[in-house]
């Protein structure tokens, strides 16, 4: 499987949902095994939905064996237990479990995201976060300037 939950964001206008959802108590067991560039728990925000979508909470949940096990394809393998892509924001990720996962958790840009008390075992890397929004999506981050 690709990804296991894709969980709030995409969605600008606030009755479509994607907006103060709350995820909790839920087991992700061997996840995106054939899979990259995933998140067994995946959110995106393309094109400035990234931060029209506030308040949503990933809390009380283990991830165990999430890792690609088939090998690469046309490119490396990122596989991620959390994925906040392309600069996602204002999640509230919290007293998680990460249990034998490639990457436990991974913010791709975005603003006034909080993780804390996460616990990480025998995960190739606890947490990874980039610079998005300051380099090749750029253009996403500035909305109001196309009307200035």
């Amino acid at each position: 499987p690709h990804t296991c939950v894709l969980g709030g964001g995409n969605e600008v206008k606030s009755y479509e949902g994607g907006v103060a959802c709350v995820f909790e108590y839920n087991t992700f067991e061997n996840c995106a095994y054939e899979a990259s560039d995933v998140g067994a728990f995946y959110t995106c925000g393309q094109k400035g939905t990234a931060f029209a979508n506030p308040g949503n909470e990933l809390r009380h949940s283990i991830f165990r064996n999430i890792r690609n096990t088939e090998g690469s394809g046309v490119q490396g393998i990122t596989v991620q237990a959390v994925y906040l892509d392309d600069q996602m924001s204002s999640w509230h990720v919290w007293n998680n479990t990460f249990f034998n996962c490639s990457v436990g958790t991974f913010i791709g840009g975005g603003r006034l995201n909080s993780f804390h008390d996460n616990n990480y075992h025998f995960c190739d890397i606890a947490h990874h976060f980039d610079n998005r929004g300051m380099g090749w999506e750029h253009g996403d981050v500035h909305c109001m300037s196309k009307y200035n």
